[in-house]
């Protein structure tokens, strides 16, 4: 069991240069892992509310929730395996990012952080988190990147992804990494990869479901 404060401990000890946000100390957050449905639906609620921009909630959502609007309920298939939860000391939502299982394997998605929080390793940290969760049920993880969005392929393509699939015409790229690359970047950064990374108020067990490895798309 790699707990939260040792886990928050190594991240901090691992980055090599500073950040672009140097005014925010991710040491002030809490990252927790959503199990329960309406955990996970408050969270996505919590980011689908302040995405102001309709095209750019109409590409983090492909257009399957209200805009500026709570949604009551997920849409079948839709609901996510777990969730991450970022929040200040103050309970002020921060970010969040989901773990799904669909038609194209296990991807992450709707990945989301507030302006005030960008560019100060928050999303490096959530998507660390949450890949170590998922490579202990698959071999090969995949995520969405709009071609035109270069600092977040560039996190991608930093921790070990690599294109798959490309729709030009709607500027959207799949991306995925398996777990041999995955460790790599883990190892690269002095992180280990070990389940599992326990934030505040996560269960000690998760189901393992036994799944084959999804094929690629």
């Amino acid at each position: 069991m790699l707990e939260w404060n040792r886990f928050m401990g190594l991240w901090h000890q691992v980055k090599r240069r500073p950040t672009e946000n140097q005014m925010k100390d991710l040491s002030q957050l809490s990252i927790t892992c959503n199990v329960e449905t309406q955990a996970k639906l408050d969270s996505l609620n919590a980011a689908n509310m302040q995405i102001e921009d309709r095209r750019t909630h109409h590409w983090w959502c492909a257009g399957m929730l209200p805009f500026m609007n709570p949604t009551p309920a997920f849409r079948p298939g839709d609901e996510p395996v777990l969730s991450w939860t970022a929040r200040e000391a103050n309970g002020e939502f921060v970010g969040q990012v989901e773990l799904h299982q669909n038609g194209f394997g296990w991807i992450l998605a709707r990945l989301w952080v507030k302006k005030e929080w960008r560019r100060c390793g928050l999303a490096r940290l959530m998507w660390t988190m949450a890949l170590i969760h998922a490579f202990e049920r698959t071999e090969v993880v995949g995520a969405f990147c709009d071609s035109r969005n270069t600092p977040s392929k560039n996190l991608q393509t930093s921790m070990g992804f690599r294109p798959v699939r490309a729709w030009p015409e709607r500027q959207c790229e799949l991306l995925m990494v398996n777990r041999e690359k995955f460790a790599q970047y883990l190892k690269k950064a002095g992180l280990p990869a070990k389940r599992k990374v326990q934030a505040p108020g996560l269960s000690a067990t998760l189901p393992r479901p036994g799944l084959s490895v999804p094929a690629r798309p």
